[in-house]
């Protein structure tokens, strides 16, 4: 009896392993722009197949598979929503590699270093197949490409960079690790007492 052997690419491979793992990290974002120094912002993120929590930039997001909940510091507002397709990837940048992955290029090459994989993505020059590609499609028109960096024992995400017209996004994983450890995704009233509740579900 023959054996049939799927070769999976490493990108297929880090979908895989989150769809079953909950990856915690700290993080930094680090903005660019022609007109202006890189700043950076400072935080951490939690994510686990299409359920995640992250805090930065004096804000708080968790989606757990049905609501999607932000807390902004400055106006001491949580808002509770059932999110589209397109708010979630506004808010989660490898939610946003996922959902682009059908109108772009794909390409994997190794670092020169061979420790880690460099997955660019490049946006085609087609027309969105379905209703939801046109409205991500919109939300991308900006971008020029996508740059995805994954560790290769591992399977671990090193870093995600946006080219936008105006600018680049880098976002940098530090101390990244798997856990077995059950993990809430979730933001309550309870974690912001004095916050005003806006829910719109």
């Amino acid at each position: 009896m023959k054996t049939l052997v799927i070769l999976l690419t490493v990108l297929e491979s880090l979908l895989q392993v989150l769809s079953g793992n909950t990856l915690v990290s700290d993080i930094n974002m680090q903005i660019s722009s022609s007109a202006s120094q890189p700043i950076t912002y400072a935080g951490t993120m939690a994510m686990k197949g299409e359920r995640f929590k992250i805090e930065i930039m004096g804000m708080a997001g968790a989606y757990d598979g049905t609501t999607l909940a932000i807390y902004q510091q400055e106006a001491d507002e949580l808002t509770l929503s059932n999110p589209t397709r397109e708010e979630l990837t506004q808010v989660n940048p490898l939610l946003l590699l996922q959902a682009a992955l059908p109108m772009c290029n794909t390409t994997e090459k190794a670092s020169k270093k061979g420790d880690e994989t460099i997955i660019t993505f490049t946006p085609k020059d087609t027309q969105p197949a379905t209703t939801a590609q046109a409205a991500l499609a919109n939300d991308i028109k900006d971008i020029k490409k996508m740059v995805l960096r994954v560790n290769n024992s591992d399977m671990l995400i090193r870093s995600i960079e946006i080219t936008e017209t105006n600018s680049v996004s880098l976002l940098s994983f530090i101390g990244a690790r798997y856990t077995e450890d059950i993990f809430s995704f979730t933001l309550t009233q309870d974690d912001y007492p004095t916050a005003y509740v806006n829910d719109i579900r």
